[in-house]
């Protein structure tokens, strides 16, 4: 098994991909490398991998989305596990869920905020569509040392929002975003 290679979850990530563009929610990357090495240039837990590469990124905004398959992660509604081997499955599936929680701390130790996505929920785009916003305008509320100007910023979740309100209209879906907040 070990030397099957993952092709990831090409179909889902595509659906994905449609869904941000359709959106018009731009500054995304797939598969953006993210080093996680915390002091000094090796990590302080051993069980702690060296990098991840979140389906989507937007680095700018420190956002890193994850678009988890039901088998793989072992959805709670979705993942039906094979009899054949199962003790290796379970095993393989635990380790899974382990790395996830592990990699979703570290990344907001530093400063992330990551957003977790199964494999069915892509498909209710107003859900999906909502989450990623909400941690967008969040994360662009936090004052970073590169953009002092909160001006600025807050036009740039205006128009974030804007494009996400316009998008679900117009596409007749009906996206509980919430409301633009302005600078205070």
């Amino acid at each position: 098994m070990a030397r099957f290679r993952s092709r990831r979850n090409k179909a889902t990530e595509l659906a994905f991909v449609r869904l941000l563009r359709r959106h018009r929610l731009i500054g995304w990357r797939r598969h953006h490398r993210l080093w996680l090495d915390l002091a000094s240039g090796r990590n302080s837990d051993e069980r702690v991998p060296r990098y991840c590469e979140p389906d989507f990124v937007f680095a700018k905004e420190k956002v890193a989305v994850m678009v988890d398959g039901c088998f793989w992660h072992g959805c709670p509604r979705h993942c039906r596990l094979p009899k054949t081997n199962s003790q290796y499955w379970v095993r393989k599936i635990t380790q899974n869920k382990e790395r996830d929680l592990i990699v979703a701390a570290v990344l907001k130790r530093t400063g992330w905020r990551v957003v977790r996505v199964w494999e069915h929920d892509v498909k209710s785009a107003a859900r999906c569509v909502s989450r990623i916003t909400s941690a967008l305008e969040k994360s662009a509320w936090q004052p970073t040392p590169s953009t002092p100007n909160t001006a600025s910023r807050s036009s740039y979740i205006a128009t974030i929002s804007g494009r996400a309100r316009a998008s679900a209209s117009r596409t007749g879906t009906t996206a509980q975003l919430p409301p633009a907040r302005s600078p205070s």
